[in-house]
C-alpha cells in the first residue's frame, strides 16, 4: 500500500506540492542539487507522508502501537459498592455511641468473601463479616475495621461507631462510565493495557508498526561478519546503527546486504524488498556519481536535495517503482545518524500516527560550538553529564562518538562555551 502517495494521474497536484516546498529555497544553479534547509526538507518529507491504516488487534498485540480511537468505559468500576478492608458489615444506626467504654455487641449472622454475593438483606442489630472487596449486602451501609472489634464470629464487639458509607468502596469510585480511558494518538503503554483489561478491553484499534528495509551503497563497506580483503575496506557501521535505530523508534526492520556490482543487480535487490517494505532507507551512494544515483532512473522520480547540514548534505527521496517510498541517506555514521534524527525519525512517527515530536532538550555547552559555514546546521555528536553537553569523540574517531554519545548538539550558530544547546536524542525509543 503506498503511504507516499505519487500516482501518475495526480502529477499536476504532486508537481505543485513538491514545488511549494522547494520554492522557499535557494533554486539550483547549473543541474546542481537544489539547495534546502533542514526544517524544509524534513517538511517536503512530512507532505509526502500519511500515517498508516489502522487496524483491530488484541491488547497485547497493540503494546508500543498508536491508538487510533478515544476510548470511553461504558461501566462502572467497580460496578457495586464494595468493602474497602476486611470487616464487618453493619447499620451505622445500629454501632452510633460505640466506644472503647461502651462498645456495641451485635450477632454475626455470615461471613461474604469476596465476589460472592448474600442474598437476603441484613437484619437490624445484626452484623456480617466481609473480606475486602466483597459487595456490601443490601441493608448494610457502613464497614467497620475488624482492629475496631474483638474480631468475634457468633457475636462481635464493636468498639467505635462509623459513619454511613465509611469502609465502603463505592461503585464507579475507581472509573466512572463515561470515563475517557485514552485518547486517539496515544502510544499504547503496559498501565494502559491494565486499564483496558479491567474494564473489559480485549481488542482496540491501532496503527501498525512500519515494515522497514535498511541497505546500504557505501562503497568499500563490507558486511560485519565477513573479512576485509584490502586495506580500503571498513566494516559497515551505519546502515546497521540505522537498522537498529528504526526499530528502537517502533518499526519492524530488517537489515538486507547489497551487491554492488552493477546497475542490473542493484536494481533487482530494491525490487525484491519492495513487497516487504513500507519504507526503504538506503545509506551512502547519494553523492554525484554515486552508485545509487546511477541506478535510479525516471520512473522513480528521485529527488536529491543539497541540505544545508553537516556532516552529511547530500540526501534524497524517491518512490521506486511507483509504489514504496525510499529515503536515501548519505554514507558516513555521524552523517547517517545525523540523517536519520533529522528526517527518518519524523517519517516513522508520521507513519504510527504519533505527535510530531523531536524529544530535543537542552544542555550547557562545556565548550565553544559552531557551524562548519555560515546557514549551516552542523550535527555534533555529545554526551551529557550533569546537563553539560560533552563533545563525544572528534570527526575522525566516529565509532568512538557513537559509543560515548547521548544524541547529537544542533549547531545553526555560534554557541558560546556556558550558553545552552540544543541536544537530539538518539535514543528514539525513550520517548
Amino acid at each position: 500500500m503506498p503511504l507516499f502517495g505519487r500516482s501518475r494521474k495526480a502529477a499536476d497536484n504532486e508537481d505543485a506540492v513538491t514545488s511549494a516546498a522547494v520554492a522557499e529555497e535557494e533554486a539550483p544553479a547549473n543541474g546542481a542539487d537544489p539547495a534546502m534547509s533542514v526544517g524544509g526538507y524534513r517538511e517536503y518529507l512530512l507532505t509526502r507522508t500519511s500515517p498508516m491504516q489502522p487496524f483491530g488487534v488484541d491488547i497485547m498485540a497493540a503494546l508500543g502501537l498508536s491508538l487510533c480511537e478515544t476510548i470511553l468505559s461504558d461501566f462502572d468500576v467497580p460496578h457495586f459498592d464494595a468493602a474497602a478492608a476486611p470487616g464487618y458489615g453493619v447499620r451505622a444506626e445500629d454501632v452510633r455511641g460505640a466506644s472503647p467504654a461502651s462498645p456495641v455487641t451485635l450477632a454475626v449472622v455470615g461471613e461474604l468473601a469476596s465476589g460472592a454475593i448474600a442474598e437476603d438483606a441484613l437484619a437490624p442489630r445484626t452484623a456480617m463479616l466481609l473480606a475486602a472487596g466483597a459487595p456490601i449486602p443490601r441493608g448494610v451501609d457502613t464497614v467497620v475495621p475488624v482492629a475496631d472489634t474483638d474480631a468475634g464470629t457468633v457475636d462481635v464487639t464493636i468498639r467505635r461507631a462509623t459513619d454511613v458509607g465509611e469502609g465502603v468502596r463505592s461503585k464507579g469510585v475507581d472509573i466512572a462510565e463515561g470515563d475517557v480511558i485514552a485518547r486517539e494518538g496515544e502510544r499504547v503503554t503496559p498501565p494502559m493495557v491494565g486499564v483496558l483489561a479491567g474494564i473489559g478491553i480485549d481488542r482496540i484499534l491501532v496503527r501498525p508498526r512500519p515494515r522497514v528495509v535498511v541497505m546500504s551503497f557505501a562503497k568499500d563497506m563490507v558486511e560485519p561478519g565477513l573479512p576485509l580483503t584490502h586495506r580500503g575496506e571498513s566494516y559497515d557501521a551505519a546502515s546497521w546503527y540505522v537498522a537498529a535505530a528504526a526499530r528502537e523508534a517502533g518499526a519492524l526492520s530488517v537489515h538486507v546486504s547489497t551487491d554492488l556490482s552493477d546497475r542490473a543487480s542493484l536494481r533487482q535487490a530494491l525490487a525484491d524488498q519492495l513487497i516487504r517494505a513500507d519504507l526503504l532507507i538506503t545509506v551512502g551512494g547519494t553523492e554525484r556519481g554515486g552508485i545509487l544515483r546511477d541506478t535510479l532512473d525516471a520512473r522513480d522520480d528521485p529527488l536529491f536535495a543539497a541540505v544545508d547540514m553537516h556532516p552529511g548534505s547530500e540526501h534524497g527521496f524517491a518512490i521506486l517503482d511507483g509504489t514504496v517510498p525510499a529515503l536515501l541517506l548519505p554514507a558516513g555514521l555521524v552523517a547517517a545518524a545525523a540523517g536519520f534524527t533529522a528526517f527518518a525519525e519524523p517519517l516513522l512517527r508520521r507513519l504510527q500516527g504519533l505527535p510530531d515530536d523531536t524529544g530535543q532538550t537542552t544542555a550547557v555547552a562545556q565548550r565553544l560550538l559552531a557551524p562548519r559555514a555560515a546557514g549551516e546546521t552542523t550535527y555534533v555528536p555529545v554526551r551529557v553529564d550533569n546537563g553539560q553537553a560533552v563533545r563525544a569523540g572528534d570527526p575522525h574517531t566516529e565509532l568512538q562518538a557513537l559509543k560515548e554519545a547521548d544524541g547529537l548538539a544542533v549547531v545553526s550558530e555560534q554557541v558560546a562555551a556556558g550558553s545552552e544547546v540544543t541536544v537530539l536524542p538518539w535514543r528514539a525509543g525513550e520517548r
